[in-house]
């Protein structure tokens, strides 16, 4: 009886207070919904620190791609030779040197500290997914959910997650190219501040051919192609798009001079074999008939379904690929995914991250479409769970017949398959299962689709991956290295080749001396009395058989071993020196 008047006092003796009870509850309905909003809309930057917390924390710096460009990066820093990337002491002429010097700035204000220098490209793919969201807008900009669909799209394609983590320079040359699309796109789109456009093109330019080299132009060239194929489709906006066409052909080659300028001051402190590794091997020379990664023109295609995984399995996506009603937008970024992929289908090197750029387009012009046909992608989710539910145990039972049989695999196979237990594989059926249930919950297929994906990476890495990639952590080695080395003691390595592997980890100042075969390390043995030997070699091909190595360390299928030159005995018994 008292509640009851209370509610009438409520009612109808204090409507004032009423109406402010209601007031403070909208207020914090609203907030709820703003919040969950807010974290809906940003929930991209924990799938984008989850794959960062876990490749710092659970996996070493890969040989020999990420070591060596980290060692150049601290040589680099150490000698003071900022001008000119080298390695081992000598001049390094694969790769310009707008990463290194990236990495060199932050090591100079934080310290040459590994972690700052594997946190640049995360931050910098990061970066990539706020330009894509920002170049979605300039195309659709009726259309707000395209560019923040777009993230995950791109997050849930493995070759992408995992290339995020990496001491690369691709997802760099992508920042860059992005800001090339954007500006192309905004004077396609007949934006104000045309100069700036202009100023941006010439400034990815430069950023873009001192991150990877050359291949920079390609990929503008792909984008430069869509722009006019897209946009020109009236006799007046085809008088605009030449106008401006050539406006931005020469905003291309102003952003030229700062490469040519570098260049030339470079060639004119190195020699002349520099310039002709710049110039012809690292790029005509990749393009016309490379020295690695040659592949044949249709290699690409085969590939394609497993570097643009799970998306390129949707039906409906050939269907509006193929289609002749699309907006301007869509065409632009299907005739740039399209041009991308058969330009670099004629080049002769190939590699499947070499594409990594071409994801943009792609992950727009899907976007777009799901837009447009939200079912489309519907069963992605309950694909993935079941891929990873298959691979789980199809995984567990292979591991279960290696244990068994483990004697009949060869040697290098066993001391993988004796690092991977059962419960590596196990842990994926609880995530498979989840994924299996919310794929019947939810109508944001992309989302989940990328939460799956990283969740898969992050259980891989932390499962199987964990002992598997000690294999590859030459840390221990490199630290033996750099103290022998700040001893005083002369280090050599066969066979040569050297690639840097333990520059930075083990914070060497001088280099190490190559040796191409075993008599020359013998010989080299005989002249430097207290040396250190170091070898990366099967245990058959062992440079040294009646000595006793320092230290071994298993490598990636190999061993590496370091001896101490005055305990040296060749297969005669004679000691050296």
């Amino acid at each position: 009886m008292q509640f009851i008047e209370g509610i009438q006092y409520l009612l109808l003796d204090n409507p004032l207070e009423y109406l402010y009870i209601c007031e403070i509850f909208i207020l914090s309905t609203n907030k709820q919904k703003k919040m969950k909003q807010i974290l809906k809309k940003a929930d991209f930057l924990l799938l984008w620190s989850s794959l960062a917390i876990c490749a710092l924390f659970s996996r070493p710096l890969m040989p020999i791609d990420e070591t060596r460009y980290i060692s150049v990066a601290w040589e680099m820093l150490t000698h003071k030779h900022f001008l000119i990337p080298i390695l081992n002491g000598t001049l390094y002429a694969h790769k310009p040197p707008l990463l290194f010097w990236l990495i060199d700035i932050a090591w100079s204000i934080f310290g040459p500290v590994l972690w700052i220098a594997r946190l640049i490209p995360m931050l910098i793919s990061l970066a990539d997914l706020f330009l894509v969201q920002y170049l979605a807008r300039q195309l659709w900009p009726d259309a707000s959910n395209v560019g923040h669909r777009s993230t995950y799209l791109l997050l849930a394609m493995p070759l992408w997650a995992i290339w995020n983590t990496l001491v690369m320079f691709d997802m760099l040359l992508i920042f860059f190219i992005l800001i090339g699309a954007i500006s192309i796109v905004r004077l396609a789109q007949g934006e104000n501040a045309g100069l700036w456009n202009y100023t941006f093109i010439a400034l990815a330019t430069a950023g873009g051919i001192m991150t990877k080299g050359p291949v920079f132009l390609i990929h503008i060239s792909a984008i430069i192609i869509a722009y006019i194929l897209s946009f020109g489709k009236t006799t007046k906006e085809k008088t605009k798009i030449k106008l401006k066409l050539k406006e931005i052909l020469l905003s291309i080659l102003v952003g030229t001079i700062p490469v040519i300028l570098w260049l030339v001051i470079a060639i004119s402190h190195a020699n002349n074999a520099y310039a002709t590794e710049v110039l012809w091997h690292q790029t005509i020379g990749r393009a016309m008939h490379s020295f690695a990664h040659a592949r044949p023109f249709w290699w690409y295609l085969v590939l394609l379904p497993l570097i643009f995984f799970p998306w390129i399995f949707s039906k409906t996506l050939w269907i509006h690929l193929f289609s002749s009603q699309l907006d301007k937008g869509e065409q632009f970024s299907k005739i740039w995914f399209l041009a991308t992929i058969i330009i670099f289908s004629m080049i002769s090197g190939k590699q499947g991250y070499y594409l990594l750029p071409s994801f943009i387009p792609f992950a727009l012009f899907l976007s777009r479409q799901y837009d447009k046909d939200p079912k489309m992608l519907s069963n992605m989710p309950w694909i993935i769970s079941i891929i990873v539910l298959a691979s789980s145990i199809m995984l567990t039972a292979t591991t279960i017949l290696t244990h068994i049989y483990l004697q009949r695999l060869p040697f290098d196979l066993q001391i993988i398959v004796n690092r991977i237990s059962i419960s590596d594989w196990l842990i994926f059926i609880p995530l498979g299962l989840i994924g299996l249930y919310a794929s019947k919950k939810t109508n944001d297929s992309p989302r989940l689709s990328a939460y799956l994906i990283i969740g898969t990476i992050i259980l891989f890495h932390i499962g199987a991956l964990r002992n598997v990639l000690a294999l590859y952590d030459i840390s221990s080695t490199a630290k033996l290295l750099g103290r022998y080395q700040r001893e005083g003691m002369e280090i050599a390595i066969w066979p040569g080749r050297y690639a840097g592997q333990f520059s930075f980890l083990g914070k060497l100042k001088k280099p190490l001396t190559d040796i191409d075969d075993k008599k020359a390390a013998l010989k080299w043995a005989q002249t430097h009395k207290e040396a250190i030997i170091t070898a990366i070699s099967k245990e058959k091909d062992k440079l040294f058989y009646k000595t006793p190595p320092l230290f071994t360390q298993p490598f990636r299928g190999k061993n590496i071993y370091i001896w101490n030159t005055t305990a040296i005995i060749d297969k005669e018994g004679k000691q050296y020196p």
